[in-house]
């Protein structure tokens, strides 16, 4: 089973859902959909949060590397 693991990262870096959407300037109805794995949630959603957190906690790390890190495979 494939899960994301974007929730567990925002708690490892003391952020919120809020903070997040706020941060990447987005409605936290969409950034809670992603979190939630709901429908319709791309590749692309996933690419920007991955970006945002690079950006701002990363550094230098691929954001392909942080998309394939927010999964957990089980």
């Amino acid at each position: 089973m494939v899960e994301l693991r974007i929730k567990e990262i925002l708690k490892e870096r003391k952020m919120t859902s809020k903070s997040l959407a706020e941060g990447m300037g987005k409605a936290p109805q969409y950034v809670s959909n992603v979190i939630n794995g709901g429908k319709g949630v791309s590749i692309n959603s996933l690419e920007e949060i991955a970006k945002y957190l690079e950006h701002i906690l990363l550094s230098g790390i691929s954001s392909r590397i942080q998309i394939l890190a927010i999964f957990s495979l089980s």
